[in-house]
């Protein structure tokens, strides 16, 4: 590719692009210059496929959980993974290699139990949610067994003193979720003593799945909740449907310990061109206390560093920084992006993080991304996406926030990806002892590293940024990086530098 001059390319842009907000006409100096990075591109995905990187994110994944196990918050195993992930940024000579400590919840799973008493004896699997209260003494009651929480309401008579069970049909992940997240407290206001509610899994694998439970009002009673598997809340239901007495004795002996300290983890290649410019890469460094964490979100970590490492391994620097972050406590309900962003609000209110990227919806055959951000920023990021048509990672759709850390970003106008994978199979692990490496497939690792570091050196190399998403479309740069954006354009080509050469 000859030389282009970001000057005239954020002068074309802007013409073609002033009163765009619906369609997508990006000025032709623009497409060409993305297209222009294809070489670069396949170099990156067969260094991946079918050089030496093949295989690299599955055994570094690997070393990873094998060596320090689950990460549940407030744990040594939590401390143990961070600690390992600075190291090894340390060891590979990473730029601004850092923890930064945050303060998070800290509840701790104690002994559970669950048995059926009546009509006949059988121990079912229990996993308490987190921030359940405990059973305190063991409970002993009569359960009720509801699709809904119409059915619930419609029965509400019939509640007070029993256990409910939740034996819902798994829809998507966003709607079941629902009695995970609130079913305490839909049932404890009508009178339960306790929940239980089938695991949200679209597959009964006889496991029970853990996760993040809230008590809406403090004036409801407080009351246990648990998950258990989908075979065995299915049982429960064709009994009690039956007509069939059924009790259960539930112990649980949770315990909330108040606050603890944790940190997210920081490391970066930083920018050849424009430094305090950064495009984020992560995944959560926490996980539950069952399984080891690896789709749920060890490997999405390590495939976060692993960028770095590819682009160093090629002798690839973007213009801009390209950062790994591993964002602690996850799991407690977003508390260390919570963490940061009070920590860096003076960088991201001034546009310094340009594109926050994210993968936490499992490491499966990579599809596209989803996108928040403005209306220009969605059609770089498409025009991008066309670079992959060869390995079928074109998929795009654009929605107001994404992401799971990455959406309170999207809230404040950061340009957001989160990385999109073929993740029907997801919650046949997630938040259950299944999430081990035997969830990952080899091949799909490579797959998803190759796309995802390719996709992120283009978006950080680009001449223009994804542009913030701010009250006019126009305004989507700030005045800060629009005028320095033609400041660099103009001593670029004084100094006759060529920004087209990609590798």
């Amino acid at each position: 590719m000859g030389k282009v001059s970001p000057i005239l390319v954020l002068f074309l842009f802007n013409v073609s692009n002033f009163h765009s907000h619906a369609q997508c006409d990006l000025s032709s100096v623009l497409i060409d210059e993305i297209k222009d990075y294809a070489p670069v591109v396949q170099a990156i995905i067969q260094k991946v496929l079918t050089g030496d990187f093949k295989g690299k994110l599955y055994n570094d994944t690997a070393l990873f959980v094998d060596t320090v196990g689950a990460r549940v918050v407030g744990s040594e195993g939590l401390d143990n993974g961070i600690d390992f992930i600075l190291n090894w940024m340390n060891d590979q000579g990473f730029d601004d290699v850092h923890g930064e400590e945050i303060d998070t919840p800290n509840w701790k799973r104690g002994k559970e139990t669950l048995e059926m008493i009546e009509p006949r004896h059988q121990r079912l699997k229990i996993l308490g949610y987190g921030s359940s209260v405990p059973t305190r003494e063991p409970i002993y009651a009569e359960i009720i067994v509801v699709r809904d929480y119409a059915e619930l309401e419609q029965r509400s008579n019939e509640i007070p003193g029993k256990i409910v069970v939740y034996d819902h049909k798994y829809v998507t992940y966003e709607i079941s979720n629902q009695f995970r997240y609130s079913g305490a407290f839909e049932a404890g206001k009508r009178g339960a003593v306790a929940a239980l509610v089938a695991a949200v899994s679209n597959q009964a694998m006889d496991l029970p799945h853990t996760g993040q439970m809230a008590y809406d009002d403090a004036t409801v009673p407080r009351i246990p909740m648990a998950s258990i598997s989908v075979d065995a809340a299915e049982m429960l239901g064709r009994m009690h449907r039956r007509g069939t007495v059924i009790k259960l004795k539930m112990d649980m002996q949770n315990e909330d310990l108040g606050m603890t300290k944790s940190r997210n983890t920081f490391g970066q290649l930083s920018g050849s061109v424009l430094p305090n410019e950064t495009v984020i890469v992560s995944g959560h460094i926490d996980s539950w206390d069952v399984g080891v964490g690896v789709q749920d979100d060890g490997a999405a970590v390590v495939m976060s560093v692993l960028v770095i490492t590819l682009l160093k391994s090629l002798g690839l620097t973007p213009r801009r920084t390209i950062q790994a972050v591993g964002w602690t406590s996850e799991e407690n309900g977003l508390i260390g992006v919570q963490g940061y962003i009070q920590q860096h609000q003076e960088e991201i209110n001034a546009g310094k993080i340009v594109a926050a990227i994210e993968s936490d919806y499992g490491l499966f055959q990579p599809l596209g991304y989803n996108f928040a951000g403005s209306d220009r920023g969605a059609c770089i990021t498409q025009e991008i996406l066309k670079l992959f048509e060869g390995v079928n990672f074109t998929k795009f759709e654009r929605r107001e926030r994404v992401g799971s850390d990455i959406s309170l970003l999207s809230d404040l106008h950061v340009p957001t990806l989160d990385f999109v994978t073929d993740s029907e199979k997801l919650f046949w692990y997630h938040h259950a002892d299944s999430d081990t490496m035997s969830a990952v497939d080899s091949d799909e690792l490579d797959k998803c590293l190759a796309v995802y570091a390719a996709s992120a050196y283009v978006i950080a190399d680009l001449s223009l940024n994804l542009y913030r998403s701010v009250t006019t479309d126009v305004g989507t740069a700030t005045a800060s990086t629009f005028i320095l954006t033609i400041v660099v354009g103009m001593l670029a080509s004084l100094r006759n530098v060529s920004f087209g050469s990609k590798y």
